[in-house]
């Protein structure tokens, strides 16, 4: 299973997954060979990361035009079959 199968998965039974699309910045370091990205996310997730053990941070970097368009056809679909 891929982790972006896994994602789903928890996504669909409600699990405990959350996105944050809050960019702060990004930074090149080591001669522009790596970086630091900074997210901004809420309380509760700092809460969780900083005193539980069962969370984990991933970065995944998605096309926003993509991200946006699979959103808006399955809200199309939703009010196509709920009448709205």
């Amino acid at each position: 299973m891929t982790d972006f199968e896994a994602m789903s998965r928890m996504a669909s039974e409600n699990m405990d997954i959350r996105m944050s699309p809050y960019f702060v910045s990004a930074k090149l370091i080591d001669k522009g060979r790596a970086g630091h990205v900074t997210m901004g996310v809420d309380a509760q997730v700092i809460h969780d990361l900083a005193f539980g053990e069962n969370h984990m941070v991933a970065l995944y970097v998605i096309n926003k035009e993509q991200f946006n368009k699979v959103k808006a056809e399955a809200a199309l679909n939703h009010n196509s079959s709920t009448g709205k």
